[in-house]
């Protein structure tokens, strides 16, 4: 029985963080195809919800450099959409 939970918890916490990794190359091959613009909310919010994502993944299978980098992801992309509504304010 505990071993049944435990594959099902794997699956679970890999499958998080797939959807991470998927939304993060998502939003940076959309990017790359000039679809989405690297200062816009929607490019910055798909980076906070992938990292988010992994992080969340490595709740169940932790590697301290993976959760660095996301970490820092994420605030970078926090830091993307601060700045782009003060200067949104600012116009508006």
């Amino acid at each position: 029985m505990i071993g049944i939970v435990m594959n099902s918890l794997d699956t679970l916490f890999n499958a998080i963080g797939i959807a991470g990794m998927v939304t993060i190359l998502f939003a940076y091959f959309m990017l790359q195809i000039d679809r989405w613009q690297a200062h816009a909310p929607r490019y910055l919010y798909a980076n906070i919800i992938g990292s988010s994502l992994l992080v969340a993944s490595l709740c169940w299978s932790w590697n301290l450099p993976l959760f660095l980098l996301q970490c820092a992801w994420i605030v970078i992309s926090g830091y993307g959409l601060i700045k782009y509504y003060r200067n949104m304010h600012q116009k508006g």
